[in-house]
């Protein structure tokens, strides 16, 4: 569905999606994490488009800046390392004039719907700060916010005051809280996936991986002679059999043609520091193991 025909949309409301992040916990960067509706930052930019337009992604100092669409814009950060508040303002400055009001997540929460989205905006009502409650704590990063708060936020960073929740203080925010069993059959809309063994959690959500099976992680390498037409990747997922590896492997890298005549393909194995051991399909797989996935050849 478009933006421009869901009902959701909400007017004179803009979108700031946090993606500069050091994913320290992940090891990897959360917004290129694969799904099956493919990376993490084109579903949760996807969701945001059916609600608020324009959108406005947060990125670090340095970070690439990903290839989408024209009409999406980038901020980044003034100083590296230094916490998402830098993100918020910068994200707001760039804001500035196009909204009155600005709805904001992180790029790591694959579950929360353009519902849930607009919910943030429908029940600020009069106030400047609306937010979610999770897990007994209020996530000023899951908000929506008026645009005059930006002087608000300027001063915070100039003070060092670098806490998300300083935003609100002296605020009549309206917290919300999500039930927990809102989605019995699936994830929490409020579940976020910043670390391997959440990301391993979210893909079983989506169908992908094998419940009480070994955890396993696997990085994704691609040589010189594949580099053009597939990326490098990561994987954390649960998975009884090299074979189980592989699979997931095309269903969330849909442009990895493994059965392609040329391909090299290889899952790979390091034990104590021996040299790399390719896997067959039905070998079985180690808990806590980190494979290699390599890609080379004609692809």
């Amino acid at each position: 569905m478009s933006s421009a025909a869901s009902p959701l949309r909400r007017e004179g409301c803009g979108g700031l999606i946090l993606c500069g992040g050091r994913s320290a916990r992940m090891g990897y960067e959360k917004a290129r994490l694969r799904f099956p509706d493919g990376p993490l930052l084109e579903r949760v930019l996807g969701r945001m488009q059916q609600v608020v337009h324009p959108i406005v992604l947060s990125l670090a100092p340095g970070q690439a800046t990903p290839a989408l669409a024209g009409d999406v814009l980038t901020a980044k950060d003034g100083v590296a390392n230094q916490g998402p508040l830098w993100g918020l303002v910068e994200g707001f400055r760039r804001l500035a004039g196009h909204c009155e009001r600005v709805v904001v997540m992180p790029v790591d929460m694959p579950f929360l719907t353009p519902p849930w989205i607009a919910r943030l905006l429908d029940e600020m009502a009069d106030r400047r700060a609306c937010l979610y409650e999770h897990e007994g704590f209020a996530n000023a990063l899951t908000a929506a916010y008026s645009m005059d708060l930006l002087p608000k936020l300027e001063a915070l960073v100039a003070e060092g005051r670098r806490r998300p929740i300083f935003l609100i203080e002296g605020e009549d925010a309206r917290i919300l809280t999500v039930p927990e069993d809102t989605a019995p059959a699936g994830a929490h809309p409020l579940t976020d996936v910043d670390t391997p063994e959440a990301y391993r959690d979210a893909l079983l959500h989506e169908g992908i991986g094998q419940p009480g099976a070994p955890e396993v992680t696997v990085e994704i390498q691609t040589a010189a002679s594949a580099a053009n037409v597939f990326p490098a990747g990561y994987l954390a997922l649960y998975a009884e059999r090299a074979g189980d590896v592989l699979f997931a492997a095309q269903q969330l890298y849909p442009e990895l043609t493994i059965t392609r005549a040329g391909a090299d393909v290889r899952l790979l194995r390091n034990v104590d520091g021996e040299p790399e051991a390719p896997l067959e399909p039905h070998a079985p797989l180690w808990r806590g193991e980190h494979l290699r996935l390599e890609v080379s050849g004609g692809v």
